[in-house]
């Protein structure tokens, strides 16, 4: 930054940089104050219940606003102003991948979608020396002419291209934001009964919003069960069964398995697994049995080597490996178009995995012919399967360190496509390894019964089964990713 001044302890320095941590507000550097932000990773868990929300809930749409919200604030610390300016670089993968969906562009005003587009047109396939070049023209502005004369009017045209469209959801969210607090406070107060009711409308209000909401609408029936059993707990029996109800209906429309993976309430009938979870947790059960722990250790260590490779002959075969122990019948099917690797729970849940591991340009784009030939690939393991209909839920996944794919791929992206990044891939054989570890420490002296309660506790603990899994990949739509054109 050019330079940055303290007001309290009147300090002034040239060249200096002010660094903040999650903080979006509040603070005003103007003009010469500031002439360049370096904004880093998305502010959308900023405490654990936004971690919760985000990785668990998939309350997408209850974040998004918030989400928005303080990325333009953190651009606008520095633009107070309609005739103030300042670089902006944007660092890191999550980050840069938020900016890119064209979700979040749309919500944007046509003023940041304008020169968010700009920045990317004049990113793309540039050289160091240019990009460079042109920070320089830039930041030179005040003194030359060139950027006034050649990019103002590139950006006035941007902006007339745009306007913003405003979130499915939002109105709805919106709508509910009294009694969220109403209920909080009255919870605060103790007040369970009371608390329960008003987040059952609180619930009721959400479900209005459809898909959009959905998540975001369980979590708050599952507040409401977990007040009413507070209150059942108080002397207001007659609110036991409401409590279980309300719980069992936030685990029938949760998207994820958040519910499933928390203590139930105390004397609650359990709910059944999924059919793709129970098939995971019996085969895993019997293969913790037939693998000796010299051979399970070598085996781990080798796919977590593999799938920290670019090779694709080491990092295949790892991540079949990693398809094994999840429970799934994994393996490279045979013959010409089809996927890397298939992961099959019976015929519960399917899985088609293409790696893109040599993608040596993370800055590049998901070329259109990876995204046609992932298409194809539940329909083709149907055929493949012999099987008369596509698992509902099952999933085909490019996995690339590209963070964007070809625009007009994503225009023809089926539903059942997604982009994964390979760390998390990695993350989930860790994750894999570490468990598997625990349950073989475990397994010795436990009945078939007690094996099966101990493998779906574990497996469930570390976000393994074959429902809970389907989230992690699938965070990112391919629909959803696409550079604009």
């Amino acid at each position: 930054m050019a330079t940055c001044h303290q007001d309290l302890g009147q300090v002034h320095l040239d060249h200096a940089i002010c660094a903040l941590a999650s903080r979006y507000d509040g603070i005003d550097l103007p003009h010469q104050a500031c002439r360049a932000v370096v904004m880093e990773g998305l502010p959308n868990r900023d405490h654990l219940q936004e971690r919760f929300l985000s990785s668990q809930v998939r309350a997408g749409s209850a974040l998004s606003e918030r989400v928005r919200t303080r990325v333009v604030q953190g651009l606008g610390r520095c633009t107070r102003g309609a005739t103030d300016w300042a670089l902006v670089v944007v660092r890191g993968q999550e980050l840069t991948r938020y900016l890119l969906m064209q979700e979040t562009l749309d919500a944007l005003s046509a003023e940041l979608q304008a020169e968010i587009r700009f920045g990317i047109e004049n990113s793309r396939d540039t050289s160091q020396a240019d990009l460079l070049e042109n920070v320089r023209i830039f930041l030179d502005q005040e003194r030359t002419p060139e950027w006034r004369e050649q990019a103002e009017p590139n950006l006035a045209q941007l902006r007339s291209e745009h306007e913003r469209t405003v979130p499915a959801g939002s109105d709805i969210l919106a709508e509910g934001v009294v009694a969220e607090i109403e209920a909080c406070a009255l919870a605060g107060h103790s007040r369970w009964a009371e608390a329960s009711q008003k987040a059952q409308q609180v619930a009721h209000q959400l479900s209005h919003g459809g898909e959009a909401t959905r998540g975001y609408r369980a979590f708050w029936l599952m507040l409401a069960g977990m007040w009413a059993y507070q209150a059942a707990a108080n002397g207001d029996t007659t609110l036991t069964a409401t409590a279980h109800q309300l719980v069992r209906q936030a685990s029938q429309i949760s998207p994820g398995t958040w519910v499933r993976s928390l203590p139930s309430l105390p004397d609650m009938p359990l709910g059944g697994l999924p059919p793709q979870d129970d098939i995971a947790i019996t085969t895993v059960s019997e293969l913790l049995g037939k693998v000796a722990p010299r051979k399970m250790d070598t085996r781990l260590g080798d796919m977590i080597a593999g799938l920290q490779t670019v090779s694709h002959t080491a990092y295949e075969p790892a991540l079949t490996e990693l398809g094994i122990f999840l429970g799934a019948a994994a393996e490279k099917p045979q013959g010409s178009g089809r996927c890397d690797s298939n992961w099959c729970w019976g015929n519960e849940m399917w899985f088609a995995l293409e790696a893109k591991s040599e993608h040596t340009q993370p800055e590049g784009l998901v070329p259109h012919k990876d995204i046609r030939q992932v298409n194809d690939q539940l329909r083709i393991l149907r055929s493949d399967r012999r099987h008369q209909a596509i698992p509902a839920g099952s999933i085909t996944v490019i996995v690339s360190p590209r963070l964007a794919v070809d625009p007009t791929g994503a225009s023809g992206a089926e539903e059942h496509s997604h982009l994964v990044h390979p760390d998390t891939i990695l993350a989930l054989a860790n994750d894999a390894k570490a468990a598997w570890e625990y349950m073989r420490a475990r397994r010795p002296g436990l009945d078939e019964a007690d094996l099966h309660r101990m493998v779906a506790k574990v497996l469930g603990q570390y976000g393994l089964l074959p429902s809970q899994v389907r989230i992690r990949l699938t965070e990112h739509p391919i629909s959803s990713v696409g550079r604009p054109v």
